[in-house]
């Protein structure tokens, strides 16, 4: 009976070591893909000022101290739309899908 219970309580080591590393594994690849992310989010919203700028006839530092508080609201919205999946002209209750 001591050898049935000793089996399980290593069992159940064994198991726990497992999700553990299978909760390290996964930990990683989250920390990756928001790493990737983060990259492509960063190079979006320099893209962004970078566009501002030509448009505008400024140095990217001009551009990015150009944007007022309107500007920067407004900007804020049609991130925050995009960041939902609808266009500036598209509701949520007229987006596709």
């Amino acid at each position: 009976m001591a050898a049935n219970k000793d089996y399980w309580a290593a069992r159940a080591l064994q198991r726990e070591a497992e999700a553990y590393a299978r909760g390290a594994e996964l930990s990683a690849r989250l920390y990756d893909a928001y790493q990737t992310a983060l990259r492509d989010l960063r190079r979006q919203i320099n893209d962004f000022y970078m566009r501002y700028a030509r448009e505008n006839r400024l140095t990217y530092a001009e551009a990015v101290n150009a944007l007022n508080r309107a500007e920067a609201r407004e900007w804020k919205a049609t991130l925050g739309e995009w960041w939902n999946g609808s266009t500036p002209r598209q509701t949520r209750r007229s987006r596709p899908g």
